[in-house]
């Protein structure tokens, strides 16, 4: 009868009818093989995962399907969520390279990231329909409102803590920035915190800026505001940074010879010459010698006793008038001046020759 073999790891059966020297030739093969078996089996122990609680409470789940989901220490949880399989769509976008840009379908099962706006048609950019936030709470203080929240570290005095960005387009789908309200903070000490709303717009390709910055109940204005005809300085809105000025606020001034002054801009100069000044000549000086803004405008009114007020342009300056008048009526009367250029001024009310 020949030798056979065991069913799991082949060790050999001997004969019995075999001599000595075989049977220890064949015992000592066998000793080898489970010398060499026990050996992979002790690797094998020695670098799996240890039985813990993680362990545990996994092997106590149920055999539903899904994801293993950790929720707490020794805590697990079947996921059955659904969820988007992998597909050839998912494998297309996982394939992508670069680091930025639009992903965009180009064909079944085909996706690329572009940073063309115009390759985006134009259902995917834009909405036809206005958005609208609102709220049904009876309560008079819960009004509907967005929220932003700039949460760092390290706060600066010059984070920015939120904005809305207005674009549109003059050249098809490709987005272009008109305008920009956002809110910047002037200072982070505790105790101290101010900060200014910034509202840009876009004119003739340039950004002019403007500024609202709420400090101790008053709107400041401090740089530049534009009404859509050219620049505007913010400090004829805002008086000494105060409060807005109204067309009711006045100086006064008195004299033979009078010259119109910065500190008018704005306001109603009240002419009070007494009634012992036959003339008195108010005489817009070149800009050269007294700055005053482009774009703004000066009232004159007659209040004293003076005979006659007349408003004569300096050398080198403009002065643009119906019929070249430029007497004032009489007592009471009221003439606007208005700088539509450097040194070009135009004037208008109750005039004569």
């Amino acid at each position: 009868m020949g030798q056979t073999l065991t069913t799991n790891y082949s060790l050999i059966k001997p004969n019995e009818f075999e001599n000595d020297d075989i049977w220890g030739g064949q015992l000592n093969l066998n000793a080898d093989a489970i010398d060499a078996q026990m050996k992979t089996n002790a690797n094998g122990v020695a670098n799996s995962q240890p039985l813990d609680g993680d362990l545990t409470a996994i092997a106590a789940i149920g055999n539903t399907h899904g994801f293993l989901t950790k929720t707490g220490t020794n805590t697990w949880v079947i996921d059955t969520g659904n969820y988007q399989p992998l597909d050839a769509d998912l494998t297309a976008i996982g394939a992508l390279t670069g680091t930025s840009g639009v992903l965009r379908k180009t064909a079944a099962n085909t996706w690329e990231l572009t940073a063309n706006y115009a390759d985006i048609t134009t259902a995917n950019v834009f909405q036809a329909s206005q958005e609208a936030v609102s709220t049904t709470a009876a309560a008079a203080s819960l009004n509907p409102t967005w929220d932003t929240f700039r949460n760092r570290a390290t706060v600066t005095d010059a984070d920015l803590l939120g904005g809305f960005m207005a674009y549109g387009n003059t050249v098809a789908l490709v987005k272009t920035l008109f305008g920009r309200i956002y809110h910047k903070m002037v200072s982070a000490a505790l105790g101290a915190e101010a900060s200014q709303w910034i509202f840009d717009t876009y004119i003739n390709g340039g950004r002019n800026q403007g500024v609202l910055r709420l400090a101790a109940g008053a709107m400041i204005g401090n740089t530049v505001l534009d009404p859509g005809v050219g620049g505007l300085n913010a400090e004829l809105i805002y008086e000494s940074g105060l409060r807005l000025k109204s067309q009711t606020d006045s100086t006064t001034a008195s004299g033979a010879a009078i010259d119109v002054a910065a500190a008018w801009v704005g306001k109603i100069a009240q002419i009070t010459s007494g009634g012992s000044v036959p003339v008195t000549t108010i005489t817009i000086q070149p800009n050269a010698t007294i700055a005053i803004p482009n774009k703004t405008f000066i009232d004159i009114t007659w209040t004293g006793a003076t005979p006659s007020i007349l408003i004569a342009p300096g050398a080198g300056v403009t002065l643009n008038s119906l019929n070249g008048w430029r007497t004032m009526i009489g007592r009471y009367g009221r003439v606007r001046l208005y700088q539509t250029s450097t040194d070009t001024w135009y004037m208008s009310g109750d005039l004569k020759a």
